[in-house]
């Protein structure tokens, strides 16, 4: 029975689930084929299969109790999964095994509510796998038990029960994709949207902080003589509205835990805060940049390309922008002195790893801001030669620009050597970003030459502040950024011969 489409082409759906339990192996199951790894998840993925003629989208996510990630680190995977399946999962499927029920199974529906929100419940489903391991008899138990009951009702009645991937059956997911399809049409053709996810997070923030305040209001109104003696809590106009400070004295263990959990607490969402509105925006992008290029992808039929293993980079812009400053983010390390430019005018390669990634970034030098068109082609003619250090090709170009931006002569004749197969491959690195503030938009409106400049580099941007190359969170999201650009792409690179191509229609032109 050919399923009936709702909702379009495509159908994306989310894995959750504790550890070990199979997410891997079910999403393979699902797609019909081996695109993701069975070993231990810990890092959100997205692969894509054509299944009973629509688009399967599938994004397996880490366990909720591993034990290799941190919170904050699962958090940010759980953001990275919703971004890849812009413009929002249709389902979250929470995966369990039906022979090993437990009290941690039970407590997962608890867990989606508190980190996606309650409105997350309504396009929740369960799925249980090994069904082949119990008779009819045991299925009929397990289903009628009060407990398993009650883990079903706070996910709507929604379940499915599937063998394992060994005794894998087609007809099986059949039945799946159209109960998942029941549910899609029972949600209007919904799906689960980043607007959500955002208004849960408050809530989430706003509970922590008033646990906070409890915690410290139960200290003042039950005054342990102990706790007195070394400790003193007060209110402060800050984020948390709290503050806590300890002297040398040995608490006994229970208060001494409440109050080391508090300053600790509140350096986290201190740290939050700080970032929310900057990780917002950056999302937004992402986002926006996921639409355009779903809207794009259709002539592939859909299919999303494996994520790149390697990047490599090329650094361009003028003289004293801070590309050399900005390679050294990048790599977390000081690969590229402020000498580096005067030793060679082909630039210089330097090597690294960025979390799973391998990361390749060749520095150029800079092109003076005041130099002749003459002296602007003999650059480009060394900056061919720099391609030859990242063969086969560079994946993108970081156009490095300071804020605030004045356009040069230079600039322009930037754009015009470029051309479209390069422009599309370019994304524009703002510097100083300590002197921007958490408004990019704002840094954007601000010069009418930056806005023009990202709008010819395909409105790809991102803003770096390189007083804080301890930070790698602004370089996990500039490479998530150029990995979507890679994608827009086809996965492909700026070969030597586009390159070469545009810059021998510039030079003809000169000619003419």
């Amino acid at each position: 029975m050919a399923l009936r489409h709702s909702v379009g082409k495509d159908l994306r759906i989310m894995l959750l689930g504790h550890r070990s339990v199979g997410k891997s192996a079910t999403a393979n199951v699902i797609l019909g084929k081996e695109t993701f790894k069975e070993t231990e998840t810990i890092q959100c993925e997205i692969q894509t299969a054509k299944v009973e003629g629509r688009i399967i989208s599938v994004i397996d996510t880490p366990g909720i109790n591993s034990t290799s990630l941190t919170t904050e680190q699962w958090r940010t995977e759980l953001k990275k999964g919703l971004l890849l399946s812009f413009p929002g999962p249709h389902v979250f499927l929470l995966v369990t095994k039906v022979g090993e029920f437990s009290e941690d199974d039970r407590k997962a529906v608890k867990w989606i509510s508190e980190n996606f929100g309650e409105a997350a419940l309504k396009f929740c489903m369960i799925l249980f796998t090994g069904k082949e391991e119990m008779t009819n008899r045991q299925l009929v138990t397990f289903s009628e038990d009060a407990s398993t009951r009650d883990l079903i009702s706070c996910c709507g009645g929604r379940y499915c029960v599937i063998n394992s991937k060994r005794e894998g059956n087609p007809t099986q997911i059949i039945k799946l994709l159209q109960e998942i399809e029941v549910m899609v049409q029972q949600n209007a053709d919904g799906f689960y949207t980043q607007e959500m996810y955002e208004a849960a997070d408050r809530r989430r923030t706003t509970k922590v902080r008033q646990e906070i305040e409890k915690m410290v209001k139960g200290h003042e109104s039950k005054p342990n003589p102990s706790v007195d003696r070394c400790v003193e809590v007060k209110k402060e106009n800050d984020v948390t509205g709290v503050n806590v400070k300890c002297g040398n004295v040995t608490l006994p263990t229970k208060q001494e835990e409440s109050v080391k959990s508090l300053p600790e607490r509140k350096r986290e969402m201190e740290a939050k805060v700080v970032k929310e509105d900057l990780r917002r925006q950056e999302e937004t992008w992402r986002a926006g940049q996921r639409k355009k290029w779903e809207e794009e992808k259709g002539a592939t039929g859909g299919l999303l390309p494996d994520p790149v293993s390697d990047v490599r980079i090329v650094l361009l812009g003028g003289v004293g922008t801070g590309k050399s400053s900005s390679g050294n983010t990048i790599l977390g390390r000081e690969a590229f002195g402020k000498d580096t430019m005067k030793v060679t005018k082909m630039g210089k390669r330097q090597d690294g790893m960025v979390g799973n990634k391998s990361i390749t970034v060749i520095d150029t030098k800079g092109y003076d801001k005041g130099s002749s068109k003459y002296d602007f082609l003999k650059y480009c003619e060394e900056l061919e030669q720099c391609l030859s250090l990242c063969r086969p090709g560079p994946h993108v170009f970081l156009l490095v620009v300071p804020s605030p931006y004045k356009f040069s002569f230079p600039d322009q004749l930037l754009y015009e050597r470029f051309g479209p197969e390069v422009l599309k491959r370019t994304l524009v690195l703002i510097t100083h970003g300590d002197s921007c503030g958490r408004n990019h938009r704002a840094v954007l409106n601000s010069s009418s030459a930056l806005r023009q400049l990202v709008q010819n580099c395909g409105e790809d941007y991102h803003i770096f502040n390189n007083q804080e190359k301890e930070d790698q969170t602004q370089v996990k999201v500039m490479l998530q950024k150029i990995e979507v650009l890679i994608q827009k792409n086809g996965q492909g690179y700026c070969t030597t011969e586009m390159f070469l191509r545009k810059g021998q229609e510039s030079r003809s032109c000169t000619l003419l």
